[in-house]
C-alpha cells in the first residue's frame, strides 16, 4: 500500500470520520460484471487515513435497468468516475457519452477525476492501442487510463487509491477538515461526561446478557449456546443440510429439508459445565415488517455459500456486517462453510475465496470449511473443534466463577410444574426442556421457530445416547 494511505482496520466513530470520497464504476450493460470485479478488490466501503485525516471511500456500481421513471441519482455528490468498456464489443464506443452522464449530474466538474478501465483478455494490445480506443479515450479530460487484464487486478488496486489521494488534495485541504473536526468536538463537548459512563454501562450489560445463559440444575453448571445458520435465500437448502450433518439428524433432500419443526439441541459434557447447542437457520420467508430478532444472543454465526452460486459468495460480507450490527452480545464467532458439491460446477475461483477470508480475518478471527458432499464429518469434526475453542473463549474460568455466584440460590431453574407435566418419562429429564428457554435467560423474541412455526405446538420426547457423554433432544 502507499504511505500515503493506510487502510482503518478497527470500527471508527462517525465523528471521527471527516470526509466521503463517492466513486461510481460506469459503463455499458455489457461491463455489469467486470465492474463487479474491479469493485470487489476494492471492497465496497472503506474508511482510510489519508495524510492523518480519516475519511470514508464508497464504491457504487451503476444499474443498467433502473426504469427511466424511477428516481435514481446514482452520480450525486461522485467525484471518481471509473468507466468500463470490453474490448471485444463497442462499449468504447459509448465512453464519452458515460462521462458526460455523470459531469452533468456529480455537482462537481472541475473536480471530477476519471479512470477508463478496458477489460481486455490478455497483453497483447497494452503497448499499442487500436486507434479507435485511442480516440475515445483521449477526449476525456481529467482522466487516466488502465488496461486490464486476469492478472492485473492489483496494479487496478494502486490506480484506483492514488485517485483517492488526488481527490482527497482537490477537495479536502487540511485547513477545510481542520474546521470539520473542530466544529465536531464542539458538538459533542457538553456530552463527553456522559459518554464514559455510557461505555462502561454497555460492556457491563454485555456480560450481564451472557451471564443470563448460565442456569444451574441440582450441582450442576448449565449454559445456553446459540449458533445461527445463515446466507442468502438461495442457499438454504445448504443451511439445513450442513445442520442436519452436524447435528446427526436424519438426512432429507428435497422440499422434505424443510420439515424440521424443530431443530434438537446438543448437549455437549463438560467437566464443570454441560454446554446447550441450539442451532436455528435463518428464516427468509419472515414476512418484512414483522418482528423477526434471529442474532439474540447468539455467540456463533455460520455463514454459507455455494461455489456455484456468485451472489451467495458476493454477500458473505453483508451476512457477516448484518451479524455485526444486530448482535446484542458483543462477542461473536464465525464459521464460513463453502458448498462445492460434486455434481455443480465451481464458479468461485479458490483465490477469491482467499481474498475474502483475509478480508475479513482482519477483523475477526474465523474458520473456512469446504464442503464437497462427502466429507460432511470432517466438517463435524472442525465444528465441533471450533464449539471447544468458542467455550473457552466464552466461558472462561472467571465467568464460571460469576455464574456460580449468581446461580446459586436458583436450583431447578430448568424444571417443570409438575401440574403441567405428569408423564413420568418428562419428569425423568426434566433438566432438558427444549420448548422452555431457562427462566433466566431473556426472550429472545422470536415469534416461533425460525423455520416459520411455533415453538410449542405438541410436547417432545427426549433420547439418549448410550455410548456417549453428549445426548440430542427432540
Amino acid at each position: 500500500m502507499s504511505m500515503e494511505y493506510t487502510e482503518i482496520k478497527q470500527i471508527i466513530s462517525e465523528k471521527d470520520i471527516l470526509y466521503t470520497i463517492k466513486s461510481c464504476f460506469i459503463g455499458d450493460s455489457s461491463t455489469i460484471e467486470d465492474r463487479k470485479v474491479l469493485m470487489w478488490n476494492c471492497f465496497l466501503a472503506l474508511v482510510l487515513n489519508i495524510k492523518g485525516k480519516i475519511g470514508r471511500v464508497t464504491l457504487e456500481n451503476y444499474d443498467n435497468f433502473v426504469n427511466r421513471n424511477s428516481s435514481y441519482f446514482p452520480f450525486k455528490n461522485v467525484t471518481i468516475a471509473v468507466v468500463v468498456f470490453n474490448s471485444q464489443d463497442d462499449s468504447y464506443k459509448n465512453i464519452k457519452n458515460w462521462h458526460g452522464e455523470v459531469s452533468r449530474y456529480c455537482g462537481s466538474y472541475d473536480i471530477l477525476q476519471t479512470i477508463i478501465v478496458g477489460m481486455f483478455p490478455d497483453e497483447t494490445y497494452h503497448q499499442n492501442l487500436p486507434e479507435n480506443i485511442q480516440m475515445a479515450i483521449s477526449s476525456i479530460p481529467n482522466s487516466k487510463f488502465f488496461y486490464y487484464y486476469p492478472s492485473g487486478t492489483d496494479e487496478f488496486r494502486k490506480v484506483f487509491f492514488s485517485t483517492v489521494v488526488k481527490i482527497r488534495e482537490l477537495l479536502f485541504s487540511d485547513e477545510k477538515l481542520n474546521e470539520i473536526q473542530s466544529m465536531k468536538q464542539k458538538r459533542t463537548v457538553v456530552q463527553k461526561k456522559i459518554i464514559a459512563p455510557q461505555v462502561t454501562s454497555t460492556i457491563s450489560s454485555s456480560m450481564n446478557r451472557k451471564l443470563k445463559l448460565a442456569s444451574r440444575n441440582e450441582d450442576e453448571l448449565v449454559i445456553l449456546l446459540k449458533a445461527i445458520v445463515l446466507g442468502d435465500e438461495s442457499v438454504s437448502n445448504s443451511c439445513h443440510r450442513i445442520t442436519q450433518h452436524i447435528l446427526g439428524l436424519p438426512e432429507a433432500i428435497g422440499d422434505d429439508i424443510y420439515e424440521y419443526v424443530w431443530i434438537p439441541q446438543h448437549l455437549i459434557q463438560k467437566e464443570n459445565m454441560t454446554i446447550r447447542l441450539r442451532m436455528d437457520v435463518y428464516n427468509h420467508n419472515i414476512p418484512s415488517g414483522k418482528s423477526y430478532t434471529p442474532y439474540f444472543n447468539t455467540l456463533i454465526s455460520i455463514i454459507v455459500f455455494r461455489y456455484d452460486d456468485k451472489e451467495s459468495f458476493k454477500n458473505v460480507v453483508n451476512w457477516y456486517q448484518e451479524t455485526q450490527r444486530y448482535s446484542n452480545l458483543q462477542s461473536n464467532h464465525y464459521f464460513i462453510v463453502g458448498c462445492q458439491y460434486n455434481d455443480t460446477e465451481q464458479i468461485i475461483k479458490d483465490q477469491d475465496t482467499e481474498n475474502l477470508l483475509n478480508y475479513i480475518s482482519k477483523q475477526k478471527e474465523i474458520q473456512f470449511f469446504k464442503v464437497t458432499g462427502s466429507n460432511w464429518d470432517d466438517l463435524t469434526n472442525k465444528f465441533f473443534s471450533f464449539v471447544d475453542d468458542v467455550c473457552r473463549i466464552e466461558f472462561s474460568k472467571e465467568f464460571l466463577e460469576q455464574c456460580a455466584s449468581l446461580t446459586k440460590n436458583t436450583k431447578h431453574t430448568l424444571t417443570l410444574d409438575n401440574t403441567q407435566h405428569t408423564n413420568d418419562r418428562n419428569k425423568q429429564y426434566r433438566p432438558f426442556i427444549l420448548d422452555e428457554e431457562n427462566s433466566n435467560i431473556e426472550r429472545d423474541e422470536e415469534s416461533g421457530s425460525l423455520l416459520g412455526r411455533e415453538r410449542n405446538e405438541e410436547p417432545m420426547e427426549f433420547e439418549y445416547s448410550t455410548d456417549s457423554c453428549c445426548c440430542i433432544l427432540f
